[in-house]
């Protein structure tokens, strides 16, 4: 009966959460919009990804601590920063939350991040998704390119350039 009511008050506290985010996240947003609308705009890379129970464990949370290499606007006040993300998955117990959207951390993963003025929150980043972009390399062209989890795909350099123009202006 414990788990139940968890799971019943989890979800609850899942969809009062989800009723309170801001209205249209499906909006496509360009670079530029992305750019204009962050506070923060900084590369880095995932140090480590952790994902515990609250302590009515009633809700999981993911920890990402995050090592900030470059601020590309406005200078990031720390070298790093753990950001809380509603969400995650306990592998010992083989259970999880999943809030579709927000981005998936992997420690070691390179990033570009678009980040309101407050890293602190539960949704941290600009457009949902759209505002993290990881690096890869395309086994293809063997060319770094930058990709999101809604597919956009830009090579590297090209975002860079984009995000410092837009800054400038």
């Amino acid at each position: 009966m414990k788990t139940k009511a968890r799971l019943f008050f989890g979800s609850l506290a899942l969809l009062l959460f989800c009723s309170a985010l801001p209205a249209a996240p499906n909006l496509w947003l360009t670079v530029d919009e992305l750019s204009d609308q962050a506070t923060y705009i900084v590369e880095g890379r995932v140090l480590d990804v952790r994902s515990e129970w609250n302590d009515d464990r009633t809700q999981i949370y993911t920890y990402v601590k995050f090592a900030v290499a470059r601020s590309l606007k406005d200078q990031f006040p720390l070298p790093e920063i753990t950001f809380r993300l509603l969400g995650g998955e306990i592998l010992e117990e083989e259970i999880g939350m999943y809030i579709p959207e927000l981005p998936v951390f992997r420690a070691q993963d390179e990033m570009l991040l678009f980040l309101d003025g407050n890293p602190q929150s539960f949704f941290p980043f600009i457009g949902h998704t759209q505002g993290v972009y990881y690096y890869t390399t395309d086994p293809a062209t063997a060319q770094e390119v930058a990709i999101n989890q809604e597919d956009v795909s830009l090579l590297r350099t090209e975002l860079i350039t984009r995000v410092r123009e837009a800054v400038q202006r």
